[in-house]
């Protein structure tokens, strides 16, 4: 009997490739990391296009614009080569698009498919949901309810207006009222810090809010904050006239520990201690002295439910006390019946101490929430003024348009007339809110009029293994779901519905994927995805290896102190590792072929971590250390750059020159650069004097140069616009080219933000100085630079930060952090279920609900669960090799990173220290494959063309003023 051949992994994936660009269906198709699901979505189009899809009626939503645009260049660049091509070439490449000989007509359609594409008004739709949201309510501003000619409201401005509509808040409280005593509520309940945490918490979650306010509100009516805090009483079992007041009446209300049972057993307790009682005699007559001196109800409560109740942390509960944990053993056996009634009276205040708890978690929770809705109806009214609508706004007013009956019918009809195809990229990675858009527009594909006639298809591609954006709503479960609903409303109208899974990585190297699969096996499997699709390698002929290093253990007596360190120093343990993989890193760069026979360059190379901490920082020192060109950070926050510092200190300096501090660092900064004894000659002699004055009187070349290039800005300062001081500033008098030289190349980024935030705040407020710097030093707005494969240097950068990347080495670093930190759990706890949003306040242990605790449970199930999802998304940024490492925390971290990789790769019998650390390098292979003999020279970084125009590298002139 003749063996059944394996079936060819690149045949299957061609196969599902051509059923799921199949234009003649809808398709969902789950990727596996490097699968070509970009391909896929390319082809989809394509094929949409040359089957007589108009380009106007194709809506592809992507999760980035740089994804739309990557996307957008592939289809072009294909329609663009195909209008060239001869007769020969291009029918070629239609049959293996198509999998078939072109049909009459085929070879001229594709040849105009590139001048259509560019004809079509608008351009083909390939866009993030945010850009499409956008353009929708820019043609229904009416229906949407959006002020027309609106514009998008950044980050940094978003902040500014949320300032203002604090402030305003708050002035209001002075009047009294509601909101004055929601305040002083808030100010008795916890510290600044907190009450800040929390209200940018409700900030955060408006738009959930606003649908509790919807679902609260009786039929035909709108919600309002009277409706919403009856539905938390409902929804805490409290009845309308429970307060804390009369909860704790009733805690004191106590038929068998009336006040006289309690004097008389303090009485007797200290006959008892007189004659050498108990400690635990002492301590009980100590509570029932204080429970006998309270002076209100709510003082007494708490001392009877001290007296009584003990809290459990294991159980996160009250628990009862016995007699004999609270008297003595000779005193209880003295008195009767002491354990029965003490017994008795502690299990009545259990479920009235949990009531009074509920008390005031609805108290905190109402105080702020009306604080919060205060602040957010200041801040809508201030976007209405405006003419301003922020990202969020996009997504939920383009949902309420989709979904108004008397609204929806006219927008879909319309937009019916043009869209027929939607694709969605990254589908893990949508919100549930972004879910029901989708749904919405393709709510007729399949049912009426729609499902009749003219194809119309749905298109989804992603990968539950890779969602790891939950701080951004994404919700993994939604991708199968989704499925089945596309699937069924298909199918119900016998539409052809196609499932095609991608499991082939055309990426990484057979020994890498095997290692992932290996990690990804059991446990680890369910808690990722719900059905976990094993990777095949496209690179079978190319060896890889993945190499796990002993970690580093944290010291385990604490450092000594030094007041000179910044408390967010690298410890000692992160700046060895970081130059441990800096030395890697600079043997692999100085020649060192990989298995795979590439050479490396410093472009290949990826250090991944998980936050953005003190180990970035010491990496990017060690590579600079080395001369190893590094990429720079890969989201920088602007406001508070070292580049930005210096040029708000430079405005300081402008506005008020006898700022001696700010000059101070003006001076030392790129766009001075006096060095630390050039500036300690002209500050430390200066007696009683400014270091302004004293700098003018110098005589030394360096200050004489320093002082006429302040004093030539100071002179202009006052005379332009801010955009145009900065301008000048970093460009004709070399202030760019000083900190790119000192910083490297992600200055040139935060640069370019600060012009462009000078810009829209030219647009905004009038152009002055002292407004500007204020406005920047406000902003909280991040800038993401774009580290692609064409980076010169090494990319140092986040897991979420890689997403959609690949380097031929990637270094994944363990920071021995604990997987899920109660610290990062959110000011408000959930209490609703899904679709039907309600929260309280969070309270600290002892004081908060048990449903707090369920919640909590779950949240840390799910933050581990994406935690691993973070995993695999790091281990398959690798092609060709893999680093595992990383710092051992002084506590051994259970289901770290680290520790899943080594549990699953390394053999039971490798050798260890004391600490079951291992002591050298691990290579894993099953098995090791000889390397391949070394490739030419690949093409090295790109240096810079030789014979270019002098004109090129001078500096621009000044515009005329």
């Amino acid at each position: 009997m003749s063996e059944v051949p394996a079936p060819d992994p690149l045949a299957r994936t061609q196969r599902h490739q051509r059923a799921a660009s199949d234009p003649g269906g809808s398709a969902w198709v789950v990727a596996n990391a490097g699968s070509g699901k970009t391909h896929v979505l390319t082809l989809r189009v394509i094929r949409l296009l040359l089957a007589g899809a108009e380009p106007a009626s194709i809506l592809c939503l992507t999760f980035t614009r740089t994804a739309a645009a990557e996307m957008a260049r592939r289809v072009f660049d294909t329609l663009g080569r195909w209008a060239t091509m001869p007769d020969g070439e291009l029918g070629k490449a239609i049959a293996e698009l198509e999998g078939r000989e072109p049909r009459a007509g085929d070879l001229a359609r594709a040849r105009r498919l590139f001048a259509d594409a560019l004809e079509t008004p608008g351009g083909l739709k390939i866009q993030t949901i945010h850009a499409f949201c956008e353009r929708l309510l820019h043609q229904f501003p009416l229906e949407a309810n959006a002020p027309a000619h609106f514009e998008i409201l950044d980050d940094t401005g978003a902040a500014a207006l949320l300032a203002e509509a604090q402030q305003s808040v708050m002035g209001r409280a002075r009047d009294g009222g509601a909101l004055a005593d929601a305040l002083r509520r808030l100010a008795e309940t916890t510290g600044d810090a907190e009450i800040a945490k929390a209200l940018s918490a409700i900030i955060a979650c408006r738009d959930d809010l606003r649908r509790w306010f919807e679902l609260a509100a009786p039929a035909g009516e709108a919600g309002g904050l009277d409706d919403v805090l009856a539905d938390l009483r409902r929804r805490l079992g409290l009845d309308p006239d429970d307060t804390e007041e009369s909860l704790c009446r009733a805690v004191c209300a106590a038929a068998d520990w009336p006040h006289a049972r309690c004097r008389e057993l303090s009485d007797r307790l200290a006959e008892a201690l007189a004659k050498a009682g108990h400690s635990y005699d002492r301590r009980a007559a100590e509570a029932l002295g204080r429970i006998l001196a309270a002076a209100s109800a709510v003082e007494e409560a708490r001392e009877r439910c001290g007296f009584f109740l003990s809290w459990d942390k294991e159980a996160s509960d009250w628990r009862c006390y016995s007699a004999k944990q609270r008297f003595g053993a000779a005193f209880k056996s003295a008195m009767p019946g002491l354990e029965e009634a003490f017994v008795a009276e502690a299990e009545r205040l259990v479920p009235l101490l949990r009531r009074l708890l509920a008390v005031r978690t609805f108290d905190a929770t109402a105080a702020l929430l009306r604080v919060g809705d205060a602040i957010l109806d200041h801040y809508r009214a201030a976007k209405n003024r405006l003419g301003f609508l922020d990202y969020d706004d996009l997504i939920v007013r383009t949902r309420n348009l989709l979904s108004r009956a008397d609204a929806a019918e006219w927008v879909l009809y319309k937009l019916d007339a043009r869209i027929r195809h939607i694709l969605v990229d990254e589908a893990q990675d949508t919100s549930p809110a972004q879910w029901e858009i989708v749904k919405s527009l393709a709510g007729d594909f399949f049912s009426g009029a729609g499902a009749v006639g003219s194809v119309r298809s749905m298109f989804a591609v992603g990968d539950d293994k890779q969602s790891i954006f939950g701080f951004q709503g994404a919700a993994p479960r939604m991708l199968s779901e989704m499925e089945a609903h596309f699937r069924s409303a298909a199918e119900g109208v016998e539409h052809r519905f196609v499932h095609a899974p991608l499991s082939l990585s055309f990426r990484s190297t057979a020994e890498v994927l095997a290692a992932v699969d290996k990690v990804f096996s059991g446990e680890l499997e369910e808690s990722v995805t719900t059905a976990y699709e094993p990777h095949s390698a496209h690179r079978l002929d190319e060896p890889g290896d993945v190499v796990l290093w002993p970690r580093i253990a944290k010291a385990d007596v604490p450092e000594p102190e030094d007041w000179t360190t910044p408390l967010d120093a690298p410890t000692q343990a992160e700046a060895a590792l970081a130059e441990r993989i800096a030395e890697e890193i600079g043997r692999l760069v100085g020649g060192e072929p990989l298995r795979s026979g590439k050479r490396v360059r410093p472009g290949g190379i990826l250090v991944l971590s998980r936050k953005r901490d003190a180990f970035v920082v010491a990496m990017h020192r060690a590579l600079k250390a080395r001369g190893i060109p590094a990429a720079g950070a890969d989201r920088v926050a602007v406001a508070t750059h070292i580049a930005a510092l210096d040029c708000l200190a430079l405005a300081d300096v402008m506005l008020m020159p006898e700022d001696d501090l700010q000059l101070a660092a003006v001076l030392k900064s790129p766009l001075v650069g006096l060095d630390e004894e050039a500036l300690m000659e002209v500050a430390a002699e200066r007696g009683r004097r400014s270091l302004w004055r004293a700098l003018g009187a110098a005589e030394a070349e360096p200050h004489r140069a320093a002082y006429a290039r302040l004093a030539g800005w100071r002179s202009m300062a006052d005379q332009v616009t801010p955009f145009r001081f900065f301008a000048t500033v970093l460009g004709p008098d070399g202030g760019r080219r000083a900190f790119r030289s000192r910083l490297g190349s992600e200055a040139d980024d935060v640069l370019d933000a600060l012009l462009g935030e000078a810009l829209a705040y030219e647009q905004a407020e009038p152009p002055t100085l002292q407004g500007f710097a204020a406005y920047l030093r406000a902003g909280t707005g991040d800038i993401k630079r774009e580290l692609d494969e064409t980076a010169a240097g090494v990319r140092v950068m986040t897991v979420h930060g890689a997403k959609g990347l690949e380097a031929d080495v990637v270094f994944l670093v363990d920071g021995g952090g604990r997987v899920v930190h109660p610290s990062h759990r959110g000011a408000l706890v959930p209490i609703g279920g899904r679709g039907d949003p309600a929260f309280v306040w969070r309270r600290r242990d002892g004081e908060a609900l048990r449903r707090q605790y369920q919640a909590d449970a779950e949240a840390d199930r799910e933050a581990t669960r994406e935690y691993r999802r973070l995993l695999y998304v790091g281990m398959t940024r690798a092609r060709d090799r893999l680093y595992v490492c990383g710092v051992r925390a002084r506590k051994e971290v259970e289901g770290c990173w680290y520790d899943l990789v080594a549990r699953a790769l390394l053999p039971a019998d490798i050798p260890r220290d004391e600490n079951a650390e291992i002591v050298a390098p691990f290579v894993w292979g099953e098995p090791l494959r000889p390397p391949r003999p070394p490739a030419g020279e690949e093409r090295g970084d790109a240096a810079p063309p030789a014979g270019l125009p002098g004109w090129l590298r001078a500096p621009a002139p000044s515009p005329p003023p």
